[in-house]
C-alpha cells in the first residue's frame, strides 16, 4: 500500500510517499517487494507546430507532470509510462491550444481504467487491482497548479464494470490542508500527527512514521519528496544530518551514485533539509 500526501503553501505544491511497495500475500498477510519504490513519477508533455520547412518540428512547449499513486504499482507504472510515450511528441497547428491539465488527467483516467481492467484478471478479487491516483502539474491553459484526483469505482453490475474518472480537487485553497491517499490506518496516524503550519509537517511527519514503523508492512522504507514550484515539477532530495547525507526513494545517494558513476554530475539537487 501507500501514503501519499499533497499540499500547498507558500506559493509551492509539495508532494511525499513513502517508498515501501506490498501486494496481498497469503492468508491474508501482506507480502513486501521493495523499500525503494517509486510512487511519485514524472512524465513529461512536448508539443510541436510546424515550421517553416513544412514539418512539425518547431518545439512550442515542454513541461513535467508528476503522478502519483495508492495501490496496484503495475496499473499506475504502466499508466505513467503510457503518457510519456503518447505526450512526448504532440503535433497540432500553430494556433491550436495547449492540452490542459484537465485534458491530460481525463487521458490518465482512460489508461488506468484499462490497466486495471486488464491487471483485475489476475483476482478473484479485482479490488485487488484498484489504484487512486492524483494527476498534477501547470496548466498550460490557466497558468496556474492544477490538481486531479483519478478515482476508479470497481461495480459488477454497472457497464464497464470498472470505471475510472478524473475530479479535480476544487481549488489549492483546499489543499492547505494535506490531501492524503493510501492506508485508511496511516492516513489517520499522519492526520492525528499534524499541527502547526510549517510546510514542512507533513514531510516530518510522514519521515517520522517511516522510520517509526508504526504502520506494521504496509508503510515503510523511506522518503519520496518533491514539489511543483514554476512551471515543473521537479524530485527533490532530502538533506539530513551532520555531515549531510542526500536520501532519496530510501536509497543514500552518496553510496547509490557516487560522482565517478554519472561521469562528475552529482544527483542529489535540489535538496530539502527543512
Amino acid at each position: 500500500m501507500t501514503l501519499l500526501a499533497v499540499w500547498y503553501q507558500e506559493d509551492t505544491l509539495f508532494l511525499a510517499a513513502d517508498t515501501r511497495l506490498s501486494m496481498p500475500g497469503t492468508s491474508n498477510g501482506i507480502l513486501r517487494l521493495t523499500d525503494h519504490g517509486v510512487k511519485l513519477i514524472p512524465f513529461s508533455m512536448s508539443c510541436y507546430g510546424p515550421a517553416t520547412n513544412g514539418f512539425f518540428t518547431e518545439l512550442r512547449l515542454t513541461r513535467q507532470f508528476v503522478l502519483g499513486y495508492a495501490g496496484s504499482s503495475l496499473v499506475a507504472q504502466q499508466t505513467s509510462l503510457a503518457m510519456s510515450v503518447l505526450l512526448g511528441n504532440l503535433v497540432s497547428n500553430a494556433d491550436s491550444n495547449f492540452p490542459s491539465v484537465q485534458d491530460i488527467a481525463n487521458l490518465a483516467a482512460r489508461l488506468v481504467q484499462e490497466y486495471t481492467t486488464e491487471v483485475a484478471q489476475m483476482y478473484s478479487d479485482a479490488q485487488k487491482a484498484a489504484t487512486d491516483c492524483i494527476i498534477a502539474g501547470m496548466c498550460p491553459q490557466k497558468n496556474v497548479v492544477r490538481v486531479f484526483k483519478l478515482v476508479t469505482k470497481i461495480n459488477e453490475n454497472s457497464q464497464p464494470p470498472i470505471q475510472t474518472t478524473a475530479e479535480e480537487i476544487c481549488s489549492l485553497k483546499d489543499l492547505e490542508t494535506p490531501y492524503l491517499l493510501g492506508d485508511t490506518k496511516a492516513k489517520s496516524e499522519l492526520q492525528s500527527s499534524l499541527s502547526g503550519a510549517s510546510s514542512s509537517t507533513p514531510l516530518k511527519a510522514l519521515e517520522t512514521m517511516v522510520h517509526e514503523n508504526t504502520t506494521a508492512d504496509t508503510v515503510g522504507g523511506g522518503v519520496q519528496f518533491g514539489w511543483i514550484l514554476g512551471g515543473n515539477y521537479q524530485p527533490v532530495s532530502l538533506c539530513r544530518g551532520n555531515p549531510a547525507t542526500f536520501l532519496n526513494l530510501g536509497f543514500d545517494l552518496t553510496d547509490l551514485a557516487p560522482t565517478s558513476t554519472l561521469n562528475g554530475w552529482i544527483t542529489g539537487g535540489p535538496g530539502y533539509a527543512g
